[in-house]
């Protein structure tokens, strides 16, 4: 797992750990940019504001479930429709969190710079989450995609 910088401080993600560590002020947004390998994740610091990255190598199972494990239950996880998403739907459905799931392109749309990274990418399906212009596929069209594949 690469971190840039310190994500391991959940209680900087609006967690008060005196009350309940899993209830939440406020909810957490995490943008993810998810290739068949990796992730790269965009989410804001509650208390700072600021935007934080990480990486995760899918290999790397320990990490990703200490990470999404530590997120309150009203996290909300963005990601670009893809192939290889179940074992991630699992894992965050393990932990009772949020998982809405984009159409690229128009994500791509949306997108502030044409100049294409993980980072930028990830940052930009956070931005959209937050500001609530992220149009979630429908998991009866989901699962109707998956149908029609068979």
């Amino acid at each position: 797992m690469k971190l840039i910088p310190s994500i391991t401080s959940f209680g900087k993600l609006g967690v008060d750990k005196k009350t309940n560590p899993m209830e939440s002020t406020m909810t957490l947004y995490v943008g993810v940019d998810y290739h068949p390998y990796q992730q790269t994740i965009a989410y804001c610091d509650a208390e700072e504001g600021e935007i934080r990255y990480g990486q995760f190598l899918h290999s790397d199972k320990q990490a990703l479930r200490r990470f999404y494990g530590q997120c309150p239950s009203n996290t909300v996880i963005g990601v670009e429709a893809t192939g290889s998403l179940e074992w991630f739907e699992k894992l965050l459905f393990e932990n009772k969190l949020t998982l809405n799931i984009g159409n690229p392109r128009l994500i791509r749309r949306k997108a502030l710079s044409r100049h294409k990274n993980d980072f930028r990418d990830a940052e930009t399906i956070l931005d959209l989450l937050v500001t609530g212009s992220f149009r979630a596929l429908s998991r009866e069209a989901s699962a109707r995609r998956l149908f029609y594949r068979c």
